[in-house]
């Protein structure tokens, strides 16, 4: 429990540092951007992370699930299919780039999408490094090499929007912070390819991998798709504010949830007891509620008041959608929990069902709403998201502690 503890409070130290700054950031941004420039960057972002999203294929879990004495054997494996994978999203990316250019208005999107895809470049080198550190527990050194980057990334972007005031200005951080976390990653700990060690087939990467790329496809399309049909039903300017509350409201809380899922699949991971397993999934599970319920309740009852003073009179239309957007923290927080739970037994098909269903109705009441108002729409975006993700993952979370108290009973009996 203090491990777990100590690690999430490194990861919210290191949010919170990012926070700080992106706050700063987006400040800055609200104030120098018009919201037409702003929704041309998130609409290149966010097609972006469509395709970034790829890039977590469940390889690197593998690693950190590996049995020592298939460590070596799956380090190799897990090497070659990065460079594949990576490469080919690069590829992709690209595709998508001559597509928008030759084929829409959207020259700048096109250009920016093809200059981004040299991040999945620079990605593969340090991935193993990065799995490995994690499955050693030092999670307090990633906690830190994500402050760094993200850290430089917005400074990098407040600099460039006080003197160049564009889209450019939001996109280039991304590419140029990307040899950070590459140096970051290749000193966090030393592996080399053993070849003497063999290969894993890649069949058994394929059938665990499957179900976390499916659930990492849809859950990314819903917390991306939303930009594009926003920008499509109410036009520019209403997507600008949308992604505004968006990032000012929900966007806060989900890095927070991430790292959640991050410390809590690394810590339970490593433990090969069941009973123990179970026993730490409980109790890491109402440690995050009692952290973060609070915190994003606070976030929608106050944003009518702090929105205006920090951001600006101008984003003051934005604090309903932002207090609406945070209270979808509770559904996704329960079902990140869930979530960590299928994972670590393997079915991550039925993640993958679960995460299909929340963003189709997610999605379905955004576009229904939008119609309406950015309230609505903004409703309707937590409300499809709380009719699936919350009684599933109750009944998920419910299903591992019957489990506990089976084995309980299998005890007893002996």
């Amino acid at each position: 429990m203090y491990k777990f503890g100590h690690s999430l409070g490194n990861y919210a130290l290191a949010e919170l540092s990012i926070r700080v700054v992106r706050l700063i950031s987006i400040v800055i941004i609200a104030r120098s951007l018009s919201p037409e420039l702003l929704g041309l960057a998130a609409l290149t972002l966010s097609i972006y992370e469509l395709v970034r999203m790829l890039t977590n294929a469940g390889i690197g879990q593998q690693i950190i699930l590996a049995n020592d004495d298939e460590l070596a054997a799956t380090c190799n494996t897990a090497y070659r299919l990065f460079w594949k994978w990576c490469l080919s999203i690069a590829a992709i990316q690209i595709g998508i780039g001559l597509y928008l250019y030759f084929g829409s208005e959207l020259a700048d999107t096109a250009i920016m999408l093809m200059l981004l895809s040299m991040v999945y470049a620079i990605m593969p080198a340090g991935l193993v490094q990065i799995f490995l550190t994690m499955r050693a527990g030092r999670l307090a050194y990633t906690a830190r090499l994500s402050a760094v980057q993200n850290i430089a990334d917005q400074l990098l972007t407040i600099i460039l929007v006080l003197i160049w005031p564009s889209a450019w200005a939001i996109i280039l951080p991304k590419l140029l912070t990307a040899p950070i976390w590459l140096y970051g990653a290749r000193k966090s700990i030393y592996w080399r390819p053993v070849p003497d060690a063999g290969y894993r087939p890649q069949s058994e990467f394929m059938k665990f991998s499957l179900g976390i790329l499916g659930s990492e496809i849809l859950n990314t399309a819903r917390q991306h798709v939303d930009k594009p049909i926003m920008g499509a039903v109410a036009g520019l300017p209403a997507l600008g504010i949308y992604y505004f509350a968006y990032g000012a409201g929900l966007g806060i809380t989900m890095s927070f949830i991430g790292a959640m899922s991050l410390v809590m699949f690394s810590q339970l991971g490593a433990i090969q007891n069941s009973e123990k397993r179970i026993k730490q999934f409980h109790q890491f599970t109402i440690l995050s509620f009692c952290l973060f319920i609070p915190f994003s309740l606070a976030q929608a009852v106050f944003a009518p008041i702090y929105v205006p003073i920090i951001f600006g009179q101008k984003w003051a239309e934005a604090a309903n959608v932002v207090s609406i957007l945070a209270l979808g923290a509770v559904p996704l927080l329960l079902a990140a929990s869930a979530s960590t739970w299928l994972r670590l037994n393997k079915q991550t098909g039925h993640e993958m069902l679960m995460m299909g269903l929340a963003g189709g109705c997610a999605i379905g009441g955004l576009y229904i709403g939008a119609a309406t108002s950015l309230n609505f729409a903004a409703m309707g975006y937590v409300l499809g998201l709380s009719i699936i993700l919350i009684p599933c993952s109750i009944f998920i979370i419910a299903q591992s502690r019957a489990q506990q108290k089976s084995l309980n009973y299998k005890e007893a009996a002996i």
